[in-house]
């Protein structure tokens, strides 16, 4: 097991795989979410654990064995896999602020393009929850879910004059956990890197004149003053109390 950072998008990366390590390699050890399993159930049912941490160890078994657990997990697989490499080039000494800016629009537009994958998405936690599942079966205590259960429906209170009792229209659980949760995370993801990246688009785009990579770029007229970057460059240095002017003529003359 890892720990979860705080901040950092590889370190969640790192704790994921550390459980659905057969996920991402294929190779003869055991899989180490089946490992998981047998710890928590050994704590939460051979008396070696006081009776605070078996309880606890129960309740953790009872939600690894969820399949919207499993299926949450497989949704952030595939977020990682994308955002996983941009974490770390943005951690990078020397850091190319175009490169890195270039990285982050595409990161945006595979977040669009996950949005689209929920059948995938599912059909892979499907099957890796009914092959677990067979392996778990030496475990008494362990009932590994293979699909999303049926949530009842829920009546409201009929009030004076009204006909009909309200209930969930759609009581598939499938497209449930789709509006109510996927779609959820890809949209608060979407409005996280436009609020963190997009609306400093301008820093970027302003902070590129003056990476060292760029100088032979201005010197060949490559990376240029001219029209939206003009606008750019200008509004940026006013703003922090520089004269653009004569910052450009240095930067050309560097």
């Amino acid at each position: 097991m890892k720990k979860i950072g705080e901040t950092r998008w590889n370190s969640k990366d790192g704790a994921l795989k550390a459980i659905f390590h057969s996920v991402y390699k294929e190779n003869d050890k055991r899989e180490r979410y089946i490992c998981l399993l047998e710890v928590l159930h050994s704590i939460g049912y051979d008396n070696i654990a006081d009776g605070e941490t078996a309880a606890e160890a129960r309740n953790l078994l009872d939600k690894w064995t969820q399949f919207d657990t499993i299926l949450t997990s497989f949704l952030y697989i595939h977020v990682f896999s994308k955002a996983t490499p941009v974490s770390k080039y943005l951690q990078t000494k020397c850091l190319d602020y175009l490169a890195a800016w270039n990285q982050i629009v595409t990161f945006q537009k595979e977040i669009k393009i996950i949005s689209n994958d929920f059948d995938i998405i599912y059909e892979q936690a499907k099957k890796f929850s009914q092959f677990m599942e067979q392996r778990t079966k030496i475990f008494p205590n362990v009932f590994l879910e293979t699909k999303l259960p049926k949530q009842r429906k829920r009546k409201i209170k009929k009030m004076s004059g009204e006909l009909l009792d309200d209930e969930v229209v759609d009581n598939n659980p499938i497209k449930l956990y789709r509006v109510q949760v996927f779609c959820i995370i890809i949209d608060k993801l979407s409005m996280a890197i436009e609020d963190r990246f997009f609306k400093n688009k301008n820093i970027f785009q302003a902070l590129t004149f003056f990476d060292p990579n760029r100088f032979i770029d201005i010197n060949n007229k490559i990376l240029t003053f001219d029209g939206e970057n003009e606008i750019i460059f200008k509004n940026f240095y006013n703003t922090n109390g520089l004269q653009p002017n004569i910052v450009q003529e240095e930067l050309i003359n560097f």
